[in-house]
């Protein structure tokens, strides 16, 4: 009787025209995955002016949220950069980004950074509540008035528990209303 359990070495000599086609299916599938850098580098090509129109959207985009005359584009910028790196790390928020500028620049030929300012706050007025608005509308809160350059330019003081509070610093410096201390 033959054993049954008995592990059977290959046999090398015998090259059948399934094992020929599996080994070249094989080493197709390794030549594929490891060159496929090589492939997609024409396409960062394309990917950097993506990823311009996405900096230059996301700028103007946090601009028209919290519009300062007094603001130079810097603040801005910065919000947008701080988004673009998160997503360099993050794929989720990458895509996520992405569809929400791919939803701002739909519904008309040009893009929507192209547009004039009633059609991009039209546009801006259709993703309002939805994720990407919040997402924006957050993220531009956050690092725009926790600039302290921001601060400077709107004139506000800055943090005051330092130095002892309001009432110690501040609280009766208003000069612009009628009828105030420090107008009489």
């Amino acid at each position: 009787m033959k054993n049954m359990f008995r592990i059977s070495a290959p046999d090398n000599h015998n090259l059948t025209r399934r094992k020929l086609l599996r080994s070249a299916t094989l080493i197709l599938a390794l030549v594929t995955t490891s060159t496929r850098g090589l492939f997609a580098r024409p396409q960062a090509d394309d990917g950097g002016a993506a990823e311009e129109h996405l900096q230059q959207t996301l700028v103007r985009l946090a601009r028209l949220l919290f519009p300062h005359g007094a603001l130079p584009s810097g603040p801005y910028e910065d919000i947008a950069k701080a988004l673009v790196s998160r997503a360099a790390t993050d794929a989720d928020f990458a895509e996520s980004l992405q569809a929400g500028v791919a939803e701002l620049d739909a519904g008309n030929p040009s893009p929507w950074s192209g547009r004039d300012e009633a059609g991009q706050l039209e546009a801006i007025r259709e993703l309002e509540g939805g994720a990407f608005f919040r997402l924006m509308r957050t993220t531009t809160i956050e690092h725009l008035y926790r600039n302290n350059e921001v601060w400077q330019l709107l004139g506000y003081q800055g943090s005051s528990v330092e130095f002892g509070g309001y009432v110690d610093r501040g609280f009766d410096d208003i000069d612009w209303l009628p009828g105030t201390s420090a107008q009489q």
